[in-house]
């Protein structure tokens, strides 16, 4: 993998092994797609900066997305 550069446009694929449910605290986000053991997304940026910024926000959403279901029983 080669390095990138700050102004270079960049794609972020991420798979994630959870609760499909929580793909529902990215809606406003980016759009998300149930894989056999939970879902994925991508996000597309025209910064490495951008890219860094978006998926700071989609984790916290997860974040406080799986801390809300906890806290209420969902994933027992």
């Amino acid at each position: 993998m080669s390095a990138t550069r700050k102004n270079e446009i960049v794609r972020v694929s991420v798979s994630i092994s959870a609760d499909p449910r929580l793909a529902a605290a990215l809606q406003t986000e980016v759009e998300t797609s149930e894989i056999e053991n939970g879902f994925q997304f991508e996000i597309n940026a025209n910064s490495i900066s951008d890219a860094r910024a978006r998926m700071n926000t989609v984790l916290r959403s997860l974040i406080a997305a799986h801390r809300t279901g906890q806290a209420i029983g969902a994933w027992a």
